[in-house]
């Protein structure tokens, strides 16, 4: 049977009493304010019991009427949440209050999302009243982006190979050159996220980061050929901080953090001699070394569906790394061996050059380590999940 208005009163009254005792709220004043906690952490159900009780003891209590409304509409429960804030209305006219109210009445006869700003309940005076945000709790963002790459070293190792090349032409026509080095990468992640806040988000990105492959390759027509690979992939771990501004459907967020990353390099080089005595012989190696860094990014968060977020994000990320140490295996129509050593540049006549440089051997002219930057701008979409 309906309750009527004596009964409905009865009944918050008695539902007072079961809250447990350890609120020790004896005002309605105090089961609001009990009931916006619940509502901050999430507790949606919980809060409705608690803004319930405080109506029943002050009918016209307007945040309590709101939390309520709000509390029901994250519930999914859409009738009840439009009868609270048709309360509102007639407590307070208000034309946004007033259109989100419509868009839920439509939402409610046609059974489909109501796109837009309506889809973010809002207060008798147009305000987000509680600043109601979800997704929200523990989720997961799972991240593609497009970094660009800065790897000097490479380009000077390439620009020095086409001046030695444009020599080699002046006596051999036949010689040819080329070399690629890698401008930009797609990397790929995933970020096990937790808000700590409304406005905030901790993040523990984790990112593979394929780098791409340097080439060098040369030959001429005496049936001489030289193809040289440096393949460099990275897997990067942060610690990232995640700032909300604004409330709705679309946020801006700024975010920053730590990497760590291992950065290994695959080096291959195969040479085939026919004159004047025949020669062959493949070098296959592994290098390795740690990179330290950061990466900031400024973008924008939609909203688009309880429990998801796109976003779209630009920024920086400042990594590099140097000292690669490692061993090549050499093979072939030579005798097998495997030498340790390290990767380095030192000048020639024409520029700097990529050398492995055996442990042991002597350095040639400014001989320094080898770097590989990884830094450069970035650009990406992400998907969160929120539980």
């Amino acid at each position: 049977m309906p309750l009527t208005p004596f009964r409905k009163k009865i009944s918050c009254w008695i539902l007072a009493l079961l809250i447990p005792a350890g609120v020790l709220a004896y005002t309605a004043a105090d089961y609001t304010n009990a009931g916006l906690q619940f509502y901050a952490a999430r507790n949606y159900a919980q809060a409705v019991l608690y803004f319930s009780a405080a109506l029943g003891m002050n009918p016209s209590d307007n945040r309590a009427l709101q939390g309520r409304a709000n509390s029901y509409y994250f519930l999914g429960k859409n009738q009840e949440a439009l009868n609270d804030y048709e309360k509102l209305l007639m407590a307070s006219p208000s034309a946004p209050l007033s259109q989100f109210a419509q868009a839920l009445r439509s939402k409610i006869a046609s059974q489909a999302q109501v796109p837009g700003a309506a889809s973010v309940p809002v207060s008798a005076n147009g305000a987000a009243l509680l600043a109601p945000q979800k997704p929200a709790g523990l989720g997961l963002r799972l991240e593609t982006s497009y970094g660009t790459l800065n790897f000097a070293d490479f380009i000077a190792d390439s620009e020095t190979g086409k001046k030695d090349a444009s020599q080699i032409q002046q006596s051999d026509p036949s010689f040819q050159y080329d070399s690629t080095v890698p401008s930009g990468y797609v990397m790929v992640g995933v970020e096990p996220v937790a808000q700590v806040g409304s406005n905030l988000e901790i993040g523990l990105p984790f990112q593979i980061m394929p780098a791409g492959t340097f080439t060098v390759s040369s030959q001429d027509n005496s049936g001489y050929s030289d193809s040289t690979a440096f393949s460099i992939n990275a897997f990067s771990v942060g610690l990232t901080g995640r700032l909300l501004f604004g409330q709705g459907p679309v946020r801006i967020f700024a975010a920053a953090g730590g990497l760590l990353a291992p950065v290994g390099i695959n080096y291959s080089d195969f040479l085939n001699i026919q004159t004047p005595s025949p020669v062959n012989y493949s070098q296959t190696g592994s290098f390795s070394q740690m990179a330290f860094g950061g990466q900031g990014q400024l973008g924008l968060d939609f909203h688009v569906g309880d429990p998801f977020v796109v976003s779209l994000a630009g920024g920086y990320t400042a990594l590099s790394a140097s000292g690669f140490k490692g061993s090549v295996t050499t093979s072939g129509n030579v005798p097998t061996a495997t030498d340790q050593g390290r990767l380095g540049v030192y000048d020639s006549p024409n520029g700097k050059k990529i050398i492995f440089l055996k442990d042991g051997d002597p350095e040639p002219l400014n001989f320094r380590p080898l770097v590989v930057d990884l830094s450069g701008l970035l650009a990406g979409i992400h998907l969160s999940v929120f539980f």
